[in-house]
Formats: structure tokens, C-alpha cells, sequence
């Protein structure tokens, strides 16, 4: 195994001091704007705030906390395309949460049970009403994921890995993300994440580097109609290995 250099230990310390203090900073700021604008919204516009100030959070944590040695790119290849819908993106790293915040418009997480036991962040990932899939059956995920697409407006993303790789190589897919969108007859919007794997790596050692994200274009209803779980999370699979086979040329 080789060995950490001295610069990137030195860069990794840097990076959490300031993801420290940019989430003290943006838990105060949020803290005071929510208490100002309480009087005048009620529990779901006190959802969509919280909602929306996880996604500038995540937006500008990793960028402010990285700054000039972590570069992030967003492309957008289908930018016409912004009925909310799911989201299903690769996992190769811890930061990938944050990145879900350059999906363009509304988005909440599926995520597993951790998350919310972090201090400070595990408060706003339960006022915002995130996901937590190990604590949810089939029937509550189907009724919960309608009414944040159909109803509420938001696309639900999730990581059908279902656990972080640290590397190029990508794990099979879980299927249930696609077997909501089957049910609600939803576009499912292939997200590819790049350059990544190592910010952090599988040890939390951050190294300097450019991550990319590609929006590819929606896969639609009358696309995967009739098609099983299996056959769908199987295509989107290849689909997304295929782009960042092509990609990484």
C-alpha cells in the first residue's frame, strides 16, 4: 500500500478545518434565516426552505472547503429537460452527497441511516424530510417518493450501489429506484460522477483534482414501459458505463 505523502496529509487537514468552519457558518446563517422567516410559512414551505438550503450547502461546501486545489465541473447534456423525476447517480467517494446538489432544481436524498445521525447535518437531512431507505418499507417508499415527484415537485435522487467504491469500477445496482419510477411513470435521470474517487479516498485522505458531473439525457416513460426492475436497472447500468468508458478516453 503507498504511503500518504506528507502535502497531502497537510492538504486533507486543510480541507476538513475549513469544511468545519464553512458548516458552522452556513448552520448559523441557515439557523437565523429560518427563525426570521417562520411567521410566514407554513410546514411545507418550512420543508422547501430547509430542502433548499441543503442544496446551496452542498453546492458551495466542497468547492469553498477545496479552493483552488478541488475544481468542479457540471455539464448539463439534455438542459431542456427539467420535469422533476429519479435520479440515479454512480458512488465512488464520500463527497458524492455533496455533489448531488448541482442537479438542476428541486432534489431530496435517499440515503441509508448514517447521514442522520451526524451532528448538525443529520438535523437538516430530517427537516428537510430526506430518505432514510433502511428504515422504510416497499409500500412507504412507493406512497413517500409519489409525493415528492408527483406532488411535491422535487426529484429524488439516490446511489443504486448503495455504497461508496473508491475506485473507477462500478458496483451492481439495487433496483428500487427503478421500480419507483416504473410505478410513477416518471423520467429516470442518469447522473455520472468522475474524477472523484480520491476526494476523499476510501481512508477519508483528501488529494487536490477535478471532479466532473454529467447530467446524461433522461430515459423516459415510453421508453422502459413495460420492462421489469431488472432489465431497466441493468440498461441504465450500461448506459452509464458505456458514457464513462467514452468520457475517460
Amino acid at each position: 500500500m503507498a504511503k500518504t505523502s506528507l502535502k497531502i496529509k497537510l492538504f486533507s487537514v486543510f480541507f476538513y478545518a475549513r469544511l468545519i468552519l464553512v458548516t458552522i457558518l452556513f448552520c448559523a446563517t441557515a439557523g437565523i434565516c429560518f427563525v426570521i422567516l417562520l411567521p410566514f410559512n407554513n410546514a411545507g414551505g418550512r420543508q422547501r426552505i430547509w430542502r433548499t438550503a441543503i442544496k446551496y450547502y452542498g453546492k458551495t461546501v466542497l468547492a469553498l472547503s477545496g479552493y483552488p486545489f478541488i475544481k468542479i465541473i457540471y455539464n448539463n447534456l439534455a438542459p431542456e429537460e427539467k420535469e422533476p423525476g429519479v435520479v440515479v447517480m454512480n458512488h465512488r467517494s464520500g463527497s458524492d452527497g455533496f455533489l448531488v446538489a448541482y442537479f438542476t432544481g428541486g432534489v431530496v436524498q435517499v440515503v441509508n441511516d448514517w447521514p442522520f445521525k451526524l451532528p448538525f447535518l443529520g438535523f437538516f437531512a430530517r427537516q428537510g424530510e430526506y430518505f432514510n431507505i433502511r428504515a422504510m418499507n416497499w409500500d412507504e417508499f412507493l406512497a413517500a417518493g409519489s409525493k415528492c415527484i408527483c406532488d411535491e415537485k422535487f426529484s429524488l435522487v439516490g446511489f443504486p450501489e448503495g455504497t461508496r467504491s473508491g475506485s473507477r469500477e462500478m458496483g451492481q445496482f439495487h433496483g428500487a429506484l427503478f421500480r419507483l419510477a416504473l410505478e410513477i411513470k416518471k423520467p429516470l435521470y442518469p447522473v455520472i460522477i468522475m474524477g472523484n474517487e480520491k476526494i476523499p479516498d476510501l481512508n477519508f485522505v483528501v488529494h487536490p483534482g477535478t471532479i466532473r458531473i454529467y447530467k446524461l439525457p433522461a430515459v423516459q416513460p415510453e421508453q422502459f414501459a413495460g420492462w421489469t426492475p431488472f432489465k431497466f436497472k441493468n440498461y441504465v447500468r450500461e448506459l452509464m458505463q458505456s458514457k464513462m468508458a467514452e468520457l475517460e478516453k
